[in-house]
């Protein structure tokens, strides 16, 4: 599209003529599997950008740059770019990233911060065009905290960093306005279109690097030091485990390279890991859509706060606390006592979320339901379609979660996540919330779900969804007396009773 001002095009031709060129994005390419490579195409103008870091204990974190080229996508012209800087967070406990020496289009500029530094509004020096282009730049630095957001930018004493919500990156507009809703409850720390990165990281040669797409480079610096550069296209958002005592189990999944990175001492555990995450790769697959990413990495994590997983794209950490429990059991024995069961559940969950929210992005703080309910759902069914009756009915967790909701009436499953209490978030999003997915099933028979569920995900494939997506695409696959159940009654609490959560259990297929 032509610019109004000529001279403004060519300073972002030549600050940012390298991203914008398709040797740049063909340098990413190795990590994408075939269906990758068609999603590729169907993106419409994401963002791409470049960070060079290095591990420096001294912060304690990452330093480095960063390069990003943001492309206005429409549908009108924008006077400023939102950055999401999660880690600044009061409930990251004193993480920290921040950007210095600031440039836009090549010249020094000053961001304003906005929620305690969770956002950085850039105002552009000229109203940006819908197919506008602005190249952001600067100096990074993600400091970790002790603690973290439930064990997130954080150091084990073992030496093991966890390194997620620890970049800039482009915020969500919808509807003329950035979304600059904190941090809140439960959420997930991530809330950001497709972009396309190049990561270049400097670390100890005796440290391994687990994060998103694929390793492409590996050079050693003569200094005690590696340099590993990771290709991540059609990345929602970034997470990097980097640290020593790791080793890898491997399986294979219809050509996807499945790696498990863990200590050696919980080997039977990341079998089982490894296993599950192959299976759920598989069925979600087959069902929802191709995997795009040609590996994906699971890594023990030591996690806090009762939390099991976390998702990132082509990435998930997996709770320390759970592969710990389950011991030397033969990781080809179904589950047979709780910890082994909340392992595979949780690695089910976390590779469903490559579904939603990593592939259909939705808002994590307005309607952290449109993604966990169905990817709760997923990970059971995946349980199931493995086990069958051995394992017993997998619902009953979710019944079991979803009955300690004590409210009277029900609360409503689409609040914002801080409408909750940690307890009632468990019980209606996660517990209720795959109870209504598994009631539709049962309304609809298997072929009809299944096949509308494939709907929603293609449909919305690394785009974005709201909840008016999510009702349009209801009445498109339900009768009208059914879809007015789900909304009213499921969806919103009214009139639901605990005896219809334990009829959807009790349901005969």
């Amino acid at each position: 599209m032509i610019r109004w001002i000529f001279s403004l095009f060519f300073t972002v031709v030549a600050a940012g003529s390298e991203l914008s060129t398709p040797a740049w994005l063909d340098q990413l390419r190795p990590a994408l599997s075939e269906a990758g490579q068609v999603d590729l195409l169907r993106v419409q103008t994401p963002a791409r950008g470049e960070l060079d870091l290095e591990l420096d204990e001294a912060i304690p974190g990452l330093r480095g740059s960063m390069r990003l080229l943001w492309t206005n996508p429409g549908p009108d012209s924008v006077a400023d770019v939102v950055l999401n800087c999660w880690a600044n967070a009061p409930e990251f406990n004193g993480a920290r990233v921040t950007v210095s020496a600031l440039r836009i289009d090549g010249v020094a500029h000053k961001a304003e911060l906005l929620e305690g530094g969770q956002f950085m509004r850039v105002a552009l020096p000229r109203a940006l065009p819908v197919g506008g282009q602005v190249l952001i730049e600067g100096n990074v630095t993600s400091m970790i905290s002790p603690t973290g957001y439930h064990g997130l930018m954080t150091k084990s004493e073992d030496g093991v960093w966890i390194f997620s919500a620890f970049a800039p990156e482009v915020g969500v507009r919808i509807a003329g306005e950035w979304r600059v809703d904190p941090l809140a409850g439960m959420a997930d720390a991530l809330r950001t279109h497709t972009a396309h990165w190049l990561l270049r990281l400097r670390v100890p040669a005796t440290y391994v690097v687990a994060g998103p797409g694929s390793e492409i480079a590996r050079r050693e610096l003569g200094d005690g030091r590696r340099e590993i550069t990771l290709a991540a296209p059609l990345s929602r958002n970034l997470c990097l485990v980097i640290g020593k005592g790791l080793v890898i189990t491997e399986r294979e999944a219809n050509g996807i390279q499945v790696r498990m990175w863990h200590r050696p001492s919980v080997k039977q555990a990341a079998a089982r890991a490894a296993k599950i995450c192959a299976v759920a790769l598989t069925r979600c697959s087959e069902s929802f859509g191709s995997f795009p990413w040609r590996e994906f990495d699971a890594v023990e994590a030591p996690l806090e706060g009762g939390v099991g997983g976390v998702e990132a794209s082509g990435l998930v950490l997996i709770g320390r606390d759970l592969c710990e429990q389950v011991g030397e059991i033969d990781p080809d024995i179904p589950p047979a006592d709780v910890g082994t069961r909340m392992l595979e559940e949780s690695c089910a969950h976390e590779v469903c979320h490559q579904w939603w929210h990593l592939m259909v992005g939705n808002d994590t703080m307005r309607s952290p339901w449109l993604d966990e309910s169905l990817t709760n759902w997923a990970g059971s069914w995946v349980i199931e379609s493995q086990y069958g009756p051995v394992v017993g009915s997998v619902w009953s967790l979710s019944l079991f979660a979803a009955m300690s909701d004590r409210s009277n009436p029900p609360l409503a499953m689409d609040l914002p996540a801080g409408a909750y209490t940690h307890t009632a978030y468990g019980a209606v999003v996660y517990g209720r919330g795959a109870l209504m997915y598994q009631h539709l099933r049962n309304q609809l028979g298997e072929a009809k779900f299944l096949a509308a569920i494939r709907d929603w995900t293609e449909s919305h494939r690394f785009g974005w969804a709201e909840p008016s997506d999510w009702d349009t695409w209801l009445d498109r696959h339900a009768p009208p007396a059914l879809a007015s159940e789900m909304k009213q009654r499921w969806l919103r609490g009214e009139s639901l009773t605990q005896q219809d959560l334990v009829k959807v259990v009790s349901a005969k297929k």
